[in-house]
């Protein structure tokens, strides 16, 4: 099967009869994620994803999101820290990584406490989802440099959890779930591995009816972050988040993928990491338009490959779905296609 037949998910279903596929994402700053993830179970789902950002520090999450919208960060620190993030960063340390320690504390006794709150809330989460039937975790770009270490790799073994750190897939019948985590893809090594596992899925994808992407972060770029925020705040919302895109590889193969399907062949996608509802989401970024049920349209170009296979190069609209932080969704796949709902936790 080739370079992701490893990742295969054990579990597989060819009837689609009122298929449902149970939802959550971002619980890293849930106040009461045994709550959530309850609630999920109570819903009688076949299979159940968790949409990345799994746990971790709730305060450092809330420093990441503030260093990467600027939203006057530097304003935070005294002269001394100043002095402090300037040396933590001459040291090699990130600037964003810089800014947590500097903002925190980095003493023994602040990290000990970091590393307490991140691990208790890895392994409550990871626990109580893999008490749900048919579960899998994607890797969402806060996991990718935890999942490693000691910190949070105890919590995925002693659960026995299946966690995504590359594209990976589960084969229901007609329909090819697509599982695309946080991924950087930087190095040379990387992006062949990546290029490996695209071209396998697009094999695999070649007789479905449809594809459905399960990823982390969102699939859309733009408008820039301060048009963003003031086009929702004129809208009437308050954005919990501005989404913050950084171009690297693994964006560019997925919409590769994506682009180069059949026009035959259905698309949905569905994610994560924004943390807002759609209506949201859809005020900041009013050139998507749709409506809860059938999703956010997302133009794709240049659909087909070669072109020649199916007349000139052409353009389809993508369907976007979003998972909010703090509730539970569900998508129903069956013969007439897919259904999106959002359900309060």
């Amino acid at each position: 099967m080739g370079s992701i037949a490893t990742k295969r998910f054990t579990r597989t279903r060819n009837d689609l009869d009122g298929l449902r596929i149970g939802l959550v994402a971002d619980t890293h700053e849930a106040q009461d994620p045994v709550s959530l993830i309850r609630r999920l179970g109570e819903l009688g789902c076949d299979y159940h994803i968790h949409l990345g950002d799994i746990g971790g520090s709730r305060l450092a999450s809330t420093l990441v999101r503030e260093f990467k919208q600027r939203l006057g960060n530097m304003e935070h620190l005294s002269r001394e820290e100043m002095h402090r993030f300037d040396q933590l960063k001459q040291g090699g340390m990130t600037p964003i990584w810089a800014y947590i320690e500097t903002r925190l504390g980095s003493d023994p006794a602040s990290r000990s406490r970091r590393v307490q709150e991140t691990q208790h809330s890895y392994d409550t989460v990871v626990s109580e989802m893999s008490k749900l039937p048919a579960t899998v975790f994607i890797s969402g770009n806060i996991d990718k440099s935890l999942i490693k270490t000691e910190v949070v790799a105890p919590s995925f073994a002693r659960h026995n959890a299946r966690l995504v750190v590359e594209p990976s897939f589960i084969d229901i019948g007609a329909t090819l779930a697509v599982l695309w985590p946080s991924i950087k893809a930087t190095e040379s090594q990387q992006l062949r591995r990546l290029e490996e596992n695209v071209s396998e899925l697009l094999h695999l994808a070649e007789n479905k009816a449809r594809v459905i992407v399960f990823a982390h972060e969102q699939l859309f770029k733009g408008p820039h972050p301060p048009k963003y925020k003031a086009n929702a705040e004129a809208a009437g919302h308050t954005p919990m988040t501005v989404p913050y895109f950084e171009p690297n590889p693994s964006w560019k193969l997925l919409l590769h993928f994506l682009r180069t399907l059949p026009p035959t062949v259905g698309l949905a996608f569905v994610h994560g990491h924004v943390h807002d509802p759609q209506d949201v989401i859809q005020a900041g970024a009013p050139y998507m338009k749709g409506t809860l049920s059938e999703g956010l349209m997302y133009r794709l170009y240049g659909l087909g490959t070669p072109a020649s296979c199916h007349g000139a190069i052409g353009r389809r609209t993508l369907r976007i779905f979003t998972v909010p932080a703090n509730q539970v969704a569900v998508l129903g796949v069956g013969p007439d296609g897919v259904k999106f709902e959002v359900l309060a936790s």
